[in-house]
């Protein structure tokens, strides 16, 4: 298994007043894998967030969403501004994925003590081990200081990420059973992610 993992992070300056922290990953694999339920197949793309619920935010639910970033950027033109860091990920790095989303507070949402910046950052300091993210509590925190961080050598620093287009949104949910054969090809019969895929780079 083979992945691409960012961090994207969007300041507030585009109608979401506090900004928004979120994850992007790529299949650059030749085997599909399991993201929570959703089952990313190879050269396929999706982004987690999370997001605060009615009635103080603009969506239904409190907690995490997938692909709801691509609805934001491509439709209602928020979160262009962004800067992300990424990293190829292999096996043993994809297999941190699950275990950090089945302990995560996937249906809850606080501004100050659970918001996007700590599921974003919760995330990659889960899954990477070479650069940790202090939490932020304000993405236009962790904005300033990607900025300035250096990469090392494996890492690649984006001053812009696209997002996937025609992306369908759904709310994130995880069944703590373990996923057998017949749930896989259930997966993989059901989910329409035929989308065309931009690729992340600089403009």
């Amino acid at each position: 298994m083979k992945a691409k993992f960012t961090l994207v992070v969007s300041p507030t300056d585009d109608g979401l007043f506090v900004g928004h922290a979120w994850i992007m990953i790529k299949n650059i694999g030749d085997e599909s894998f399991l993201v929570g339920d959703y089952l990313l197949e190879e050269s396929k793309t999706l982004t987690m967030g999370k997001f605060m619920g009615l009635p103080i935010g603009l969506h239904k639910y409190n907690g995490v969403y997938y692909n709801l970033e691509c609805i934001e950027q491509n439709r209602f033109h928020r979160l262009r501004r962004n800067i992300g860091i990424s990293k190829i990920i292999h096996d043993d790095e994809i297999k941190k994925i699950q275990p950090y989303l089945l302990n995560a507070r996937v249906d809850t949402y606080d501004l100050v003590q659970d918001n996007c910046c700590h599921f974003a950052i919760g995330f990659w300091n889960a899954v990477i081990d070479e650069i940790k993210f202090e939490v932020y509590t304000a993405p236009i925190m962790l904005f300033n200081h990607l900025i300035a961080v250096k990469t090392p050598k494996g890492f690649k620093k984006y001053k812009k990420v696209k997002m996937p287009k025609d992306m369908l949104s759904r709310r994130f949910k995880i069944d703590t059973e373990v996923v057998n054969e017949d749930v896989l090809n259930d997966l993989c019969d059901n989910q329409d992610n035929d989308s065309h895929i931009l690729e992340l780079g600089d403009e």
